[in-house]
């Protein structure tokens, strides 16, 4: 039996020796959307063309098809990243935003959020992580296992 939960959404950990991290290179997002919260450091880089810098307290939102150049990132850089299949997630961004606050989004992905802000994010997502590992790691029934995996995906969803 695979002990993997099957979710819809990757949430990964970040540091800054992480492989797809690598200092000059160029990442596609491909048809995934999804957010990078900076826990500690800093890392800039070419998203379409634009630079960003992306700093302790940024969260970053990107979409499908954006070509990411990673100019520099400091030692110290952390971050966490939820990446998620954008069928999964469209109906649920319809929902909560218009169209107008979509493009926003798209123009002006990178957001400073305030300490308040930070901290529950963050908590919601380092909760995440725990959350999908400890399951991960358990040997459950199918019953718990697929009730586990709903629950997962609603937190994923809050998020």
């Amino acid at each position: 039996m695979d002990k993997q939960i099957q979710l819809p959404f990757e949430c990964t950990e970040l540091k800054s020796d992480s492989p797809f991290l690598i200092e000059d290179s160029l990442i596609s997002t491909g048809d995934m959307i999804g957010l990078l919260l900076c826990t500690e450091g800093s890392i800039e880089a070419n998203i379409d063309t634009r630079k960003y810098s992306i700093t302790k307290g940024n969260i970053f939102f990107y979409t499908p098809s954006f070509f990411v150049h990673i100019l520099h990132k400091s030692d110290n850089f952390c971050g966490i990243a939820i990446r998620v299949d954008y069928d999964f997630v469209l109906p649920a961004i319809n929902r909560v935003l218009s169209i107008r606050e979509q493009l926003l989004f798209k123009g002006n992905p990178c957001i400073s959020l305030n300490e308040r802000q930070f901290e529950t994010v963050e908590s919601l997502m380092t909760s995440l992580i725990s959350r999908i590992e400890l399951e991960n790691k358990s040997t459950i029934s199918m019953q718990r296992k697929t009730l586990m995996r709903e629950l997962i995906i609603s937190m994923g969803t809050t998020l």
